[in-house]
């Protein structure tokens, strides 16, 4: 709870800071400063590796900065550093959560003005500019990587199950959440379990809800909700999941990948090789190669990274030719994405490398025209400033539901306790 508040407490001061200082850069000056060296804040060691390894490489004459801050710390010390305008980096890496938290804040270059926004509508997939375009129409975060979402199940259940562990045939087993229902009951009479953690499809509805959680000042809560808290409570009841903690450490979540009583995972593309492949094998237990790929109920993403330039900057030229590098040049992509067996958010790479992705650990399926299909498919028009702090309390909230907890026994309970506390933390939304 204690993540949760804090993060709550970043967007709500962010939002203050906005009203305050009027979206306008401070203390930056207007002038290309060619002789400084660019400064890159980043989440991720990946990022880092990836400048490193190819961007640096190719052009050595640039000067480039790298500064690796922890993920929970990475919004507390950019919004400090934009409120005093003091220690300002040049370039920003934005996760899902909250990227349009920035791009909505007047912080940032303008990507359109830039001369970006053209080929990116040309090359880019749709929903990584969607996400990365604020609501005045200009695009002002790119990103280089697509993560269209789907579920990966073991093909020796589904065998053992129907005789068939195809993914053309497990498709049909799972194509709606009735089904995906269904199939649960079939392997608990196993002895099996469909998924790790109990609410592993919230991922799923978070990208395919159809509304924000706040349209024109007011609370909107999606219907597929409450079709979502309906199944996470069936999921409990039935103990359909091993009630794991998703991504924690020593919770069972990892160890169950190389186990052998959880059929699947609901995944994007980068979690294949992240998740799956680095956690097959564990002690004398291992799934490895036993793995295959749909897209399951529906269609969605998950995760992502997208990058930013800080209006103000005095090396805006830099920052031009690192963000056209990352998003369009071929030679780096299509490197980046046979050496992290990653989707690429260039549609000219997918078009030049899908054919390179026959992945023994999926038995010889190639994932990538089925993760290039799911990605023509999804939207990201429902990605807001909110979706990591109200997100947060639903989450909660939705736990609360599926476990029964005290005060959350209903549909109307639960409801009314999740607008009791967005209306606490965000005053000034209208909630009905």
């Amino acid at each position: 709870m204690k993540k949760i508040k804090n993060l709550i407490f970043t967007d709500f001061a962010f939002l203050f800071l906005l009203a305050s200082c009027g979206g306008t850069n401070v203390n930056l000056s207007s002038g290309e400063d060619e002789n400084r060296a660019m400064v890159v804040w980043t989440y991720s060691s990946e990022t880092k590796e990836s400048i490193e390894k190819y961007y640096s490489v190719a052009f050595p004459e640039k000067k480039i900065t790298i500064v690796t801050k922890p993920l929970d710390a990475y919004q507390t010390q950019l919004d400090g550093a934009l409120r005093t305008g003091k220690n300002l980096p040049d370039v920003v890496a934005l996760e899902i959560s909250f990227v349009r938290k920035y791009v909505e804040s007047g912080r940032l270059l303008n990507l359109t003005e830039l001369g970006l926004s053209e080929r990116a509508n040309q090359e880019l997939f749709e929903y990584t500019n969607e996400v990365g375009t604020a609501d005045d129409g200009n695009l002002y975060a790119i990103s280089n990587q697509a993560s269209p979402g789907g579920f990966f199940y073991r093909r020796s259940f589904a065998d053992q199950l129907w005789g068939d562990d195809s993914p053309d045939f497990v498709q049909t087993k799972l194509s709606n959440w009735n089904d995906f229902l269904n199939v649960a009951a079939e392997l608990k009479a196993n002895d099996k379990k469909i998924v790790s953690n109990v609410n592993a499809a919230q991922k799923v509805f978070n990208r395919t809800r159809e509304q924000r959680w706040v349209e024109d000042g007011k609370l909107v809560i999606d219907p597929q909700w409450n079709t979502y808290l309906d199944l996470t409570r069936t999921m409990q009841d039935e103990k359909y999941s091993n009630e794991t903690v998703e991504y924690y450490p020593g919770g069972g979540w990892f160890s169950d990948i190389s186990g052998n009583d959880v059929f699947g995972y609901f995944l994007a593309a980068w979690g294949l090789h992240y998740h799956l492949e680095a956690n097959a094998t564990l002690g004398d237990q291992t799934s490895e190669n036993d793995w295959g790929f749909i897209q399951g109920p529906a269609p969605y993403f998950d995760g992502g990274t997208w990058f930013a330039g800080i209006k103000g900057t005095t090396v805006s030229n830099a920052v031009k030719d690192f963000l056209n590098y990352r998003a369009f040049d071929q030679d780096y992509l299509q490197a980046w994405a046979l050496d992290k067996s990653d989707f690429s958010g260039n549609k000219l790479t997918v078009e030049a490398v899908e054919n390179d992705f026959s992945n023994s650990f999926l038995q010889g399926q190639n994932p990538y025209p089925l993760f290039e299909e799911i990605t023509e498919s999804i939207t990201g028009k429902n990605v807001s400033i909110y979706d990591g702090s109200i997100g947060a309390i639903f989450s909660e909230c939705a736990v609360a539901y599926a476990t029964r907890h005290s005060g959350y026994e209903t549909l109307d309970k639960t409801w009314a306790q999740f607008k009791n506390t967005v209306r606490n933390t965000y005053p000034n939304i209208e909630i009905n």
